[in-house]
């Protein structure tokens, strides 16, 4: 098993099944929708999983807390004024990663990469390369399919900057870290850039890994004969 170099930790925010990729409404249907991002979550913890890091995965979803557990991740739940305030919500998300990066911290991590859950051509490369930050008080970041929002971000601990994921994240992480002096690195990458977030996205993706780790993850599951 591979290391990630810079002793970093992998961040990754999952909201319940039954709440994410709403705007994909127009297009696929609640079990659809459900299925499509529990997918997307599992290819990316296992991403994750493959790099050797310390993973932990930030989240109020069973399910998505048994696929972490699937690949030793660490389950961290959603605090609950993130619960308060709305799974859909930036400062929800923002305090589920400080709750991550928190926990991560208090176990010996150096450094933090927060990766979302919806990457579906992440690799373990990709995150090995985004771990890479310009100097050990730099980060390193990656920008949304749009340029506006942040997909990867890379980051010491503690963290120098403040979490600012929503509404054109990737501008204001840039301007704090230039404003405080903090070598920046631009990642763009496909496994870390395109996400999966508009119903046009859906169409702009090739689907064929995803559908073949389903296929494997359902073949696995009836050849399992469970112990008595």
């Amino acid at each position: 098993m591979r290391k990630i170099r810079g002793g970093a930790a992998i961040i990754i925010p999952v909201k319940p099944l039954p709440l994410a990729k709403s705007r994909l409404a127009s297009e696929l249907q609640p079990q659809k929708r459900i299925e499509l991002a529990r997918s997307m979550a599992e290819h990316v913890i296992k991403a994750a999983a493959d790099t050797g890091a310390a993973v932990y995965v930030v989240t109020a979803d069973d399910e998505i807390g048994r696929v972490a557990s699937k690949y030793s991740a660490r389950l961290v739940a959603d605090p609950e004024e993130a619960i308060r305030r709305g799974p859909g919500s930036p400062e929800a998300l923002n305090l589920a990663l400080r709750a991550g990066i928190e926990a991560a911290g208090e176990e010996g991590a150096a450094a933090a990469l927060i990766a979302p859950a919806d990457l579906p051509y992440l690799t373990a490369s990709d995150l090995e390369i985004a771990a890479l930050r310009p100097g050990p008080e730099g980060i390193a970041i990656a920008p949304s399919s749009d340029g506006k929002g942040t997909n990867a971000l890379s980051v010491p601990l503690p963290v120098p900057i403040a979490l600012s994921f929503g509404t054109n994240s990737f501008e204001a992480h840039i301007s704090q870290a230039f404003k405080m002096g903090i070598p920046v690195r631009v990642l763009r990458r496909r496994g870390l850039c395109h996400d999966v977030d508009t119903p046009s996205s859906i169409y702009a993706t090739d689907w064929t890994n995803l559908n073949e780790e389903k296929t494997a993850r359902n073949r696995n599951s009836r050849n399992h004969i469970p112990a008595r």
